[in-house]
């Protein structure tokens, strides 16, 4: 399961074999919004900070950081996606969840 909310239900937390947080800094979450937004939604650049500002940001602090405390593993958004993976990959491995 993924998403914002895979963390934040205490009732799923046993169902899950490996629960990870992928914890980014706002400034790279600020920019990645903005770039798909105007890019892909041709949203103007005022607007998407106005609704990150107003709402997205303060939504994330309240919601899902704190389930961070939730995670087995967490990664760093901001790494090398290759990195990422090995992690992971490592973590799978030593809890027996991964045949080689």
């Amino acid at each position: 399961m993924e998403g914002l909310f895979a963390l934040y239900f205490p009732e799923l937390l046993p169902l899950y074999h490996l629960r990870i947080y992928v914890d980014t800094p706002d400034s790279v979450c600020f920019d990645r919004r903005l770039r798909r937004d105007t890019e892909e939604r041709g949203r103007t650049a005022e607007s998407v900070r106005q609704q990150y500002e107003e709402t997205v940001r303060p939504a994330g602090l309240r919601y899902v950081r704190p389930t961070a405390a939730c995670a087995d593993l967490t990664l760093d958004g901001a790494a090398a996606l290759d990195w990422k993976v090995e992690q992971v990959l490592a973590t799978l491995r030593a809890r027996g969840l991964l045949r080689r």
